[in-house]
C-alpha cells in the first residue's frame, strides 16, 4: 500500500476526560485506547467503548472530540 496523503497523526481523544454514568467514575482517555467509532447519519458520529470499572457502555459524540466521519 502507498499512503497518498498522510492523517492526523494523534488521537482525537488522547487527554480528554469522560465520566460513567454507571458507576460515575471518571476516565482520562489516553492515545493508545482503543474506541470504536459509530457512524450514525441521523442522530451523530460517536465513540463507543466500555468503563474499565464497571464494563458499561459508554458513547460520546464524535463533534466533541473535533472528530466525525460526516463534514
Amino acid at each position: 500500500m502507498k499512503v497518498v496523503k498522510k492523517g492526523k497523526g494523534k488521537t482525537p481523544w488522547a487527554g480528554k476526560k469522560v465520566a460513567c454514568q454507571g458507576c460515575d467514575s471518571k476516565i482520562q482517555l489516553e492515545e493508545n485506547d482503543k474506541l470504536n467509532l459509530v457512524g450514525d447519519q441521523r442522530d451523530g458520529d460517536y465513540y463507543e467503548f466500555n468503563c474499565p470499572e464497571c464494563g458499561n457502555n459508554i458513547t460520546v459524540a464524535a463533534q466533541l472530540f473535533g472528530n466525525s466521519l460526516v463534514e
